[in-house]
C-alpha cells in the first residue's frame, strides 16, 4: 500500500510541477512499532532495474547510523526498508545528506570531464 501511495504522490506532484522527482516516503508505525521506507526513482527511471540512485545511498545510511533493519518483505528489494520508528528521522536526515554529497560529487566529476 506504501509503495502505490508513493507512486501516487510522485505522480501528482509530476502533474503539478511538470518534474518527475525521485523521493522517498516513510509509512506510519506498524504494529511492532516499525515504518517502511520506500524510494522511487524519476518516472523516466521507473522501468529501469539497474542504476537505482537510492540503493547505494540507502545501505550507507543503515551503515553509518548502526540501524537495525527487519528486512522480512523487503530483502529483495535495496529501496524497500522495514525500520524502527524511533530510527526514521535520523535515517531522512542522514539519507539527506548522503544524497546531497553523491549529487556534489557527480556535478564535481562531471567539471573535472569537461
Amino acid at each position: 500500500a506504501l509503495m502505490h501511495l508513493a507512486l501516487f504522490l510522485r505522480d501528482a506532484m509530476a502533474r503539478r510541477t511538470s518534474s518527475f522527482k525521485a523521493m522517498v516516503v516513510i509509512g506510519p508505525p506498524d504494529a511492532s512499532d516499525r515504518c517502511y521506507v520506500v524510494a522511487l526513482r524519476r518516472k523516466e527511471d521507473a522501468g529501469r532495474m539497474q542504476n537505482n540512485p537510492f540503493a547505494r545511498p540507502f545501505e550507507e545510511v543503515v551503515e553509518n547510523l548502526g540501524l537495525d533493519r527487519h528486512l522480512d518483505r523487503a530483502m529483495f528489494d535495496p529501496t524497500l526498508y522495514h525500520i524502527r520508528r524511533v530510527d526514521a528521522a535520523s535515517f531522512l536526515e542522514e539519507l539527506k545528506t548522503i544524497v546531497a554529497q553523491y549529487e556534489a560529487g557527480a556535478r564535481l566529476d562531471d567539471a573535472l570531464a569537461a
